[in-house]
């Protein structure tokens, strides 16, 4: 699992590779990160099951908005990193617009982190069945 420091400096990264303002980089909310890495970690502990683990993680980062900017694309990267790390990085591309589509729909403020976690899951567990990226 990443680490609160990982995740902070890919957010960093992230903000500086689009040209914006190092001020853009901010983590406000600590322990949302915190609490999105301890859900994902006692998931996988308890599971061992990846798809439900990233999704976790990402939703959780997306929804939660910790940083004072580019909280989705984050939410992106790191769950890509997570499942390279495991061997599933054939189940993300570098722009992947089903994953990033349900990432944006934390911004409907009706939809419920546990919507968005049941979806990516079941996008990963599609993926994973079918053996490709789709």
């Amino acid at each position: 699992m990443p680490s609160l420091a990982e995740i902070r400096d890919t957010n960093r990264l992230l903000i500086e590779s689009a040209g914006d303002p190092p001020e853009f980089h901010f983590l406000e909310h600590r322990g949302a990160v915190e609490s999105a890495i301890e859900v994902a970690e006692a998931y996988w502990n308890q599971s061992q099951d990846i798809a439900g683990t990233v999704a976790r993680l990402s939703a959780s980062l997306s929804k939660h908005q910790p940083f004072r900017d580019t909280n989705h694309r984050t939410a992106f990267v790191i769950g890509r990193l997570v499942l390279q790390r495991n061997r599933y990085g054939f189940l993300v591309r570098d722009e992947d617009a089903e994953f990033a589509a349900i990432l944006s729909k934390d911004r409907d403020p009706y939809r419920s982190l546990e919507a968005q976690v049941e979806e990516l899951t079941e996008l990963f567990d599609r993926r994973i069945e079918e053996g490709r990226l789709v």
